[in-house]
């Protein structure tokens, strides 16, 4: 594709090369088709995401810290919206000022991603957060240190319905 690119930068170019590619939020999975693999060759994607689609850090943030827990704004067009004090993204601009992540059901809901897994052929695989590390740079650590605490019981939840399957990288609290 990189062969493909004009050699000029521009907006322009960059949509030629692209126009006709999904947006990720636009994917379907594909079958595997006729694909023949060696016997007993297990398929790992070793690549995916898993998005929050509930507001999950409100939901279960302790009730002294409510009040300071991200909330998850879903608008009409199904892309995931962190509110911060009330705002869209964070006040010290470490949160991108609207960060929206893929409403595909694959992406958030075990069984979906089963589902997905099992049309694409796929037998395992490694799944990296979407969003959350992005509380990295956030500057109160007690409540970055909830958000992946709970984000961290939450991936360890979901991996517990696909044993074998699903394998959820945590967020490590390296300032602890």
């Amino acid at each position: 594709m990189l062969d493909d690119f004009p050699q000029n930068d521009t907006a322009e170019a960059f949509d030629a090369v692209v126009r006709g590619l999904a947006f990720p939020k636009d994917r379907k999975p594909q079958a595997r088709g006729d694909v023949t693999l060696p016997p007993d060759t297990t398929v790992v994607s070793v690549d995916n995401h898993w998005s929050i689609h509930t507001d999950l850090f409100f939901d279960r943030f302790p009730q002294r810290l409510k009040e300071r827990a991200p909330r998850l704004w879903i608008p009409e067009d199904g892309n995931n919206i962190w509110l911060v004090d009330g705002k869209s993204g964070m006040t010290n601009g470490v949160l991108r000022s609207k960060a929206t992540y893929e409403p595909v059901p694959g992406c958030y809901d075990i069984e979906a991603r089963l589902r997905d897994m099992d049309a694409e052929g796929i037998d395992k695989e490694i799944v990296f957060p979407n969003g959350v590390p992005e509380f990295y740079g956030y500057p109160d650590l007690e409540v970055r240190e909830w958000i992946f605490r709970i984000y961290n019981e939450h991936i360890a939840e979901m991996q517990s319905l696909a044993p074998g399957r699903f394998y959820g990288v945590g967020q490590v609290m390296f300032w602890d």
